[in-house]
């Protein structure tokens, strides 16, 4: 079973601003599962989007993949709970000024992503993270290193 993580490049001006002060070429990360991308995007909160459509909106994506092998319907109903969850502004706010403020029932695209990849390991804990380290992340996993 297969689980994507996206990672995006947007062109935006708020792309930049993460992407300069994380250090990295990623400002956006979404999570596909079953050909659906669940994302928390900037005045829509957390959504779902058919793959096929999410591709013809995007062109900017590069991808990343975790194989989950177990308890898929589980992975599944997080992310389907999450969707119609407010976004974030207060944790955007704060990771792009390096302090530690968020909301637990709201969330950013990262926030969202790395809250699911925490799930896998049995463990709960919502906490700041941008994209690119979330990217780190995920590429330390695959060659064996969990965190």
């Amino acid at each position: 079973f297969m689980v994507e993580f996206i990672f995006c490049e947007p062109s935006g001006f708020i792309g930049k601003i993460i992407r300069k002060l994380t250090g990295g070429r990623f400002s956006h990360v979404a999570v596909s599962i079953d050909g659906v991308v669940y994302e928390a995007v900037e005045f829509k909160g957390v959504i779902a989007t058919n793959l096929n459509d999410w591709n013809e909106q995007r062109n900017f994506k590069i991808e990343c993949e975790l194989i989950l092998v177990n308890d898929y319907l589980r992975f599944k109903q997080f992310l389907k709970s999450k969707v119609g969850g407010k976004y974030d502004y207060r944790g955007i706010l704060s990771f792009l000024t390096f302090s530690q403020s968020q909301d637990e029932n709201k969330w950013y695209c990262s926030e969202l992503a790395n809250e699911f990849f925490e799930v896998f390991f049995g463990e709960t804990e919502k906490y700041l993270i941008s994209p690119n380290a979330f990217y780190r992340k995920i590429k330390a996993f695959k060659v064996g290193l969990k965190r």
